[in-house]
């Protein structure tokens, strides 16, 4: 998925990208407010099945556009969806002595 995150509207690259995309946000009116969040325990949290059903439906929307990789061979889409599932469905977290 590393190729594709470009193509997801909210993907900020990293922190320099952030500051530059705020900065071109000109002005702030004096009452806005800016805040950040950190996400705890986000993948155990992941109805799995939705993940799977909603990042399929992402996928063959931008197959049917055009807009995956095809160079040098076609973005192998149905391959990716199969272990992208076989990886949700099948891997073990361990966090210190719990699994």
């Amino acid at each position: 998925f590393q190729k594709l995150k470009h193509l997801i509207p909210s993907y900020i690259k990293d922190s320099s990208a952030l500051i530059q995309q705020l900065h071109s946000l000109g002005n702030l009116p004096p009452n806005a407010r800016l805040g950040t969040g950190d996400a705890i325990s986000m993948y155990t949290n992941i109805d799995t099945d939705h993940a799977i059903a909603v990042i399929t439906t992402w996928l063959c929307h931008l197959a049917n556009q055009h807009l995956l990789p095809s160079n040098p061979i076609k973005f192998p889409t149905n391959a990716v969806i199969a272990a992208m599932t076989l990886v949700i469905k099948n891997n073990i977290f361990e966090f210190g002595d719990l699994y």
